[in-house]
């Protein structure tokens, strides 16, 4: 499946991202079609659990096990918000306050909590990345 979003301080004009400035990539098939249409300046999240391929791409790379991670709370579903995290942990595209209270807002107990512990797990391995 694909999934945009479009962030802009100015109007958006075209409703298609041609060159995403943050792409993250959660299996292979995604990987080799949208991997190379990175912006050159931008960041790419890669699902390491599930690509093994990189293709070429003049942006920054990152490749995090972020389903494996997921298991390990007990749900390969959180593997979305331990990415979410990640994000915001190296782009600093949307403040981990924001994204605590938007899951804070959406989520009921117990699956607040369980998406709470995995954006918390995202940034971890995000601040591991940036801290080097």
């Amino acid at each position: 499946s694909r999934s945009e979003v479009l962030v802009s301080t100015g109007e958006i004009n075209d409703l298609k991202v041609t060159e995403p400035d943050i792409l993250l990539v959660m299996s292979q098939a995604a990987a080799d079609t949208f991997v190379p249409k990175a912006k050159k300046s931008g960041v790419v999240l890669i699902d390491s659990t599930y690509v093994e391929d990189i293709p070429e791409t003049k942006a920054r790379v990152f490749a995090f096990p972020f389903s494996e991670e997921a298991r390990s709370l007990g749900r390969e579903a959180m593997a979305n918000a331990i990415a979410l995290g990640a994000i915001g942990s190296i782009s600093l595209a949307i403040s981990r306050r924001s994204l605590e209270n938007t899951f804070k807002k959406t989520f009921t107990s117990p699956v607040r909590e369980m998406n709470l512990q995995a954006l918390d797990k995202g940034y971890k391995l995000g601040e591991t990345e940036t801290k080097e």
